[in-house]
């Protein structure tokens, strides 16, 4: 994953960490699952693991990474509904796209 793309998605993540961030009057956080398949191209197990980066973290929502050996198992649990942000590659985005698996919410 080059700079430009790991840039650009946690642009993404941080741009719908922000919407969820909104609801920070409600009494108990929200839960935000975001599926991670290999480390270090997928960021989501450590993303806010040092205190601080994430202002907001526990108190306004919780991220849970939910780990997948597949990518094809993460674009299901995208579509059901399992997970809410996954990191695609460029081989499964189009596919995931042209049969309408839980991309439509990404605005895809």
């Amino acid at each position: 994953m080059t700079y430009k793309a790991a840039a650009f998605a946690v642009a993404i993540l941080t741009g719908t960490l922000a919407t969820f961030a909104s609801s920070a009057d409600a009494a108990e956080p929200v839960k935000i699952r975001t599926g991670w398949i290999v480390m270090p191209s997928n960021l989501a197990p450590i993303l806010f693991a040092k205190a601080g980066i994430g202002r907001h973290t526990d108190k306004s929502y919780v991220l849970e990474p939910v780990y997948f050996s597949s990518s094809s198992a993460e674009i299901t649990a995208l579509a059901t509904g399992e997970i809410d942000i996954a990191a695609m590659g460029f081989s499964t985005l189009p596919l995931a796209i042209e049969n309408d698996w839980g991309t439509s919410a990404a605005g895809l």
